[in-house]
């Protein structure tokens, strides 16, 4: 977006980092997850103070949700220590399958692992940590008219997929 090499971005905020054109979303809960057998999906829900004392495997420091972990952390007074640091989800995914520890991810990431049992998440609660999502042009100049035409029918999906249930988003509209 910046360099003028695309006209659209669907990515994560807050938006106010991003310096473009943004458009919230909505708001995505982050769920734990862990490895099978893990226990997660019979807890049901897990605080903030259960997942400190757990191997965590996360982001690294530059990464958008590592940034949302660390400030719930600090709120906490708390220290976040983190066994493992890996930006791709897939790489996260696999280390978690292996019993290596656990995460913090959107369900939507993990929806086929889930119902293949292959991997276990539960709620987290006290302190909820929610990722914005936002639709971003470029600052510089106006959508143009098929830039909005793409817009609204990915707004359009987007809902769909959220009033359907197959997409926990809390939409901002």
């Amino acid at each position: 977006l910046h360099r003028g090499e695309m006209d659209l971005a669907v990515t994560y905020g807050p938006a106010i980092d991003l310096h473009v054109s943004a458009q919230s979303i909505g708001y995505e809960d982050i769920a734990v997850v862990g490895p099978p057998g893990s226990g997660l999906a019979a807890r049901k829900r897990v605080d903030l103070d259960w997942l400190l004392k757990q191997k965590l495997i996360v982001p690294s420091k530059a990464h958008g949700l590592r940034t949302l972990l660390e400030k719930s952390v600090a709120r906490r007074k708390a220290t976040l220590k983190a066994l493992i640091e890996v930006d791709s989800y897939r790489a996260q995914i696999s280390l978690m399958e292996e019993g290596l520890g656990y995460t913090l991810l959107p369900a939507s990431a993990i929806r086929a692992e889930l119902a293949a049992k292959r991997l276990e998440m539960a709620v987290l609660f006290n302190p909820t940590i929610a990722r914005e999502l936002i639709l971003a042009t470029p600052a510089a100049s106006a959508p143009s008219i098929a830039t909005t035409a793409v817009s609204t029918a990915i707004m359009s999906e987007i809902e769909q997929l959220s009033e359907g249930g197959r997409w926990n988003i809390k939409m901002s509209r």
